[in-house]
Formats: structure tokens, sequence, C-alpha cells
């Protein structure tokens, strides 16, 4: 649920952003009633556009901590290169008008302000080019974040187990994502106890938490006779017969079991490392 109300957070307020940039409008002048030229506030329009887009990488670097290392980061990392390229495009702009000239009132005096103007307008005209660009590719990003946040468990799970197993294969899979989740407490386990492959089943059940097992569970000897028992009965009556035969298994016993599966895990994770006689 953080996932989730902190993507739709972030997401929200760039697209707020954008929309309150528009259409930017950095060269426009005016003139007095006697022809002279009104320099306009291009400084505070500068500012302005310039927070806004600082605003949107903040938002964006955001999601690229939280979506470290999984699918939409790509999409995230290519619309923050985009949004560097707009604050560089700024950076040009405002130092091409702290450096204007002195514009002389001579008969080349109205050649040279067009070309400095006409200058400015092919910035901006980069600029709202890129901004353009960053509005595809924030659509783009949320158009991935809603697949694969919808694609999530609908309930908290360990990284190991949340890394690897999608909703959609319960929806689409019952058995194969019980297979999955119970090859994935296995291998945890066997990395715990730095054991390979050749150890599985009771075997491995035994190895860990059996009499002269590995791991220690529990503040009294029946409790790691039942964190055995409770492990060793998972394997029998959940995992076994789904690895050695066709299952019917809906969504919901599907998910029950993932979060049974989960907690095995947990377990591991607090067991301590058994004092050897």
């Amino acid at each position: 649920m953080y996932l989730l109300g902190e993507t739709l957070t972030r997401i929200g307020r760039v697209s707020m952003l954008l929309e309150q940039i528009g259409v930017v409008d950095l060269v426009t002048v005016n003139f007095d009633e006697h022809h002279n030229l009104i320099h306009p506030h291009r400084g505070e329009r500068l500012m302005k556009l310039e927070a806004s887009v600082i605003d949107i990488r903040n938002e964006f670097d955001t999601l690229n901590r939280l979506y470290n290392q999984h699918p939409p980061q790509s999409s995230i990392k290519k619309a923050l290169l985009t949004v560097d390229e707009i604050l560089e495009s700024i950076h040009k702009f405002h130092a091409h008008w702290e450096g204007r000239p002195s514009f002389t009132k001579s008969f080349l005096s109205p050649l040279a302000e067009y070309r400095f103007y006409s200058q400015e307008r092919d910035m901006q005209k980069t600029i709202q080019q890129n901004i353009e660009r960053l509005r595809r590719e924030h659509n783009a990003t949320i158009d991935e974040l809603g697949r694969y946040v919808q694609d999530l468990m609908p309930f908290p799970l360990t990284n190991y187990v949340a890394e690897q197993i999608r909703y959609s294969l319960v929806s689409q899979n019952p058995q194969a994502a019980i297979q999955m989740a119970f090859a994935i407490f296995e291998e945890h386990l066997r990395n715990r106890l730095g054991v390979g492959p050749e150890a599985f089943g009771e075997e491995l059940i035994n190895l860990a938490f059996g009499r002269n097992g590995r791991l220690a569970f529990g503040a009294v000897p029946a409790e790691q006779v039942g964190v055995r028992n409770f492990v060793s009965g998972a394997y029998a009556t959940l995992r076994n017969p789904r690895m050695h035969r066709l299952t019917i298994d809906n969504e919901d016993a599907a998910l029950a079991i993932i979060a049974l599966v989960d907690l095995l895990i947990r377990i591991i994770d607090d067991a301590s490392d058994a004092v050897m006689p």
C-alpha cells in the first residue's frame, strides 16, 4: 500500500506541474505607445519555469528510488534524462539573456535585435519540444507503473517472494504459483544452511530444524519440535500434492498458501544458529 500511495502522489504532482507549465512563453515582447520595445520579465518567467522543472525532477527522483531495479525504472530514467535536457536548455536561455547586447540606436539596431530575439525563439522552441516529449514520456511511465502495480500481490510479502511471484501468475496458474513459492522457500533455506540442491524435502527440513539441526527456533525444545512439524506438515499437505499431480486451486486458496510459505521464510530469517554440542 505504501508503494501504491507514493506512486499516485508523485505521478499526480508531475501531472499537475506539467499542466501548470502549459505553453512556454519566454520571448513575447511588447511595445509602448511610442513603439519602443518593452523588455518582458524574462528573469521571472525563467525562474518560475526552472522551479517547476526542478520540482518535476525531484518527483521522478523519488519514483526512481522506489522502483530501483524494477521494470518501470527504465521509463522513469528516460523521463529524467529529458528533464535534465530541459534544465540545460533553460540555463542556456538564461545565459543568452544575461549576455544580451545593448542595442544602440542605429540603422543596424533593428537587425541586431531581430537576430537576438530570433535566437531566443529557437531556444524557446527547443524547450517547448522537450517539454512535449516529457509529457509523452510521463504518460508512458504512468502506463508502465499501472501495469506493474496492478500485478503486485494484494498483501505485503518478503522480498524473496514478492520479487518473483506476480499476481498475474496466481490468477492464471495457481498451482504453478504455489510450486514457485515452495521452490523459493527451499532455495532460501539451502542458502541459510550453506548446502546445495542435493538437500531437499524432509531431509532439508530435518537438517535445519530436526534433532541436532543447524537452526534454533523458540525458547523451549517443544517449540523447536513444533516448528519442524509445522514446516514438514506444510510440505506434506500443501507442497507435495501439487508437485506430483494436477490440483484444482482457486485464486483465494493460492494466495493463502503463498502467505503461509512467506511465513515459513520469515521463520528461517528469525531462527538463530544452533549451538552444536
